[in-house]
């Protein structure tokens, strides 16, 4: 083979087969770059499981698994209301997590689902809300991209009725300026 061959590889021109394949496959990779940085990207989102997480006094807590967003793109927006009221109001949107390592000494590791999550903070205890997620992403949503969800915060503990009540002092006597009461 003299230089030219060498340079150029014109052994592939003669095998018309491996130069096609070739053309092809830096085609589809060319291609999938410009459509988002890989050949094989699933860009698009699918709406997954949805999970309400247990309420608190004041806040409510939510995951909304998805497949794909390789690209990280989509975005859930959240807003809410007390149940019965017309007017919506917006929350922060859920954030976006996907193989995120969690690593706390030896006892705590995880890695996080493909998932949005997060929650409404700021409510009032033991009152209803309806809660709407609204997932949009400019690849595209398959699934069910909106959801309206109604949830109840907890109440406010209450002591028990009839209950008995115990006066806890430390060891030394009570403190600073109460007194023991008379045990009768």
């Amino acid at each position: 083979m003299d230089s030219w061959g060498r340079i150029f590889n014109l052994s592939a021109i003669r095998r018309p087969r491996a130069s096609l394949r070739a053309l092809a496959a830096t085609l589809v990779t060319a291609v999938g770059a410009t459509w988002g940085g890989s050949a094989f990207a699933a860009n698009a989102t699918v709406a997954g499981d949805f999970y309400i997480e247990p309420p608190t006094l004041n806040n409510l807590a939510f995951e909304w698994r998805i497949d794909g967003d390789d690209n990280r793109n989509a975005r859930v927006a959240v807003s809410y209301r007390k149940k019965g009221q017309r007017a919506w109001k917006q929350a922060m949107d859920l954030f976006r997590t996907n193989n995120e390592r969690v690593l706390s000494n030896v006892r705590f590791d995880v890695i996080s689902p493909n998932m949005f999550t997060g929650s409404v903070l700021d409510l009032d205890p033991g009152t209803d809300y309806e809660v709407q997620f609204v997932m949009t992403d400019p690849d595209g949503v398959s699934g069910q991209a909106t959801r309206v969800e109604t949830v109840r915060t907890r109440p406010e503990p209450m002591p028990y009725p009839g209950g008995r009540t115990f006066h806890v002092y430390p060891p030394i006597g009570p403190a600073p300026g109460l007194s023991r009461p008379s045990s009768a």
